[in-house]
């Protein structure tokens, strides 16, 4: 028995169809991140319209056991249709870009993102 590929569509009554199975609910906005560099270099991290922290601690949403990296580093959290990053006063910065984060910025679809030693796409 054949069956169809899975298909997806991103209008407001979105429906996506894996093999037989139809959901009505709609398709969970985020944003994928790469690890570039460091021990976990290659590891994705779907960060999810909630966002979340990044760092090192275990209260960290998205941890990133490396030194350099803060307990709480940063939050990437989305607004309005966009994602934004701040740091939380991190010991060795937050960097969009190779750009120091002092206030709240709005990031690209695609940027480079560093975080103490490690860098995050």
């Amino acid at each position: 028995m054949a069956t169809n590929p899975p298909t997806r569509s991103l209008d407001e009554d979105t429906q996506i169809e894996m093999g037989s199975v139809f959901a009505d609910e709609p398709v969970p906005v985020g944003a994928t991140v790469t690890v570039l560099t460091g021990s976990e270099a290659g590891r994705f991290l779907f960060v999810t319209a909630a966002g979340g922290i990044f760092g090192r601690g275990e209260g960290a949403d998205y941890r990133l056991l490396e030194p350099g990296i803060s307990r709480e580093h940063a939050t990437i959290e989305l607004h309005g249709n966009a994602f934004v990053i701040e740091d939380h006063d991190s010991a060795n910065g937050t960097y969009v870009d190779n750009v120091r984060v002092v206030e709240t910025v709005t990031l690209p679809n695609s940027c480079r993102i560093r975080l103490g030693l490690r860098s995050i796409l």
